[in-house]
């Protein structure tokens, strides 16, 4: 089974479930919007000297809105990016991968009402 000593590495996911913010899916979400705004008026201003001081304006705005009352939601799409980037067909990372699954798998259940979807594959316990 994944017990298997060859199927074992380093943990991959594991170090995430200690930095996990609690935050909603909506400032999630617009948090990630806002880096996005921050992008526009950046490639706008080396576009544009037209209207650089509205957008200097706009952007610092934006930028301070984002730091003082998004900050959470930033840390929380910055570890995302670190998950998504990780080389899932990288044999290293697949073998510490398997070692942090039930971990994983554990607190997503706790998290999503104890739904067990792969229910007879493993022991998971709850």
């Amino acid at each position: 089974g994944l017990a298997n000593k060859k199927w074992v590495g380093s943990a991959v996911f594991t170090p995430y479930l200690d930095k996990l913010e609690t935050c909603t899916c909506e400032k999630l979400v617009l948090s990630a919007m806002l880096n996005s705004y921050v992008e526009i008026f950046s490639n706008m201003l080396k576009e544009s000297n037209e209207i650089e001081g509205l957008l200097k304006g706009i952007q610092a705005s934006v930028t301070q809105l984002r730091e003082t009352k998004y900050s959470k939601e930033q840390r929380t799409l910055e570890q995302l990016q670190e998950i998504k980037l990780t080389n899932v067909k990288n044999n290293t990372i697949q073998l510490g991968a398997v070692k942090d699954f039930l971990s994983v798998y554990e607190k997503a259940i706790t998290l999503g009402q104890r739904h067990q979807y792969l229910k007879g594959t493993f022991t998971v316990k709850t």
